[in-house]
């Protein structure tokens, strides 16, 4: 049974996304790697792994300046 929330931006019935702790650290720990680094090439690896729901979550587990290096780094 999966659970169900209102996405805000849109206002649709979602249903709701869950990664796996053991994967919430492995992404941290990797992307956190590729900043360090300046691997653009590494982080979009990793997030081209991920569905569009997948990576609101793993959006989530990084500060407003990770976020913004990120974005930096996939040129988004």
């Amino acid at each position: 049974m999966s659970e169900e929330h209102i996405d805000f931006l849109t206002f649709q019935k979602t249903d709701l996304v869950k990664l796996k702790l053991e994967i919430k650290r492995a992404t941290y720990d990797q992307i956190l790697s590729c900043l360090a680094n300046g691997d653009e090439y590494g982080l979009k690896e990793i997030m081209d792994g991920f569905n569009n729901d997948e990576k609101v979550v793993v959006w989530g587990l990084f500060n407003s300046e990770q976020r913004r290096t990120m974005r930096e780094f996939l040129k988004i």
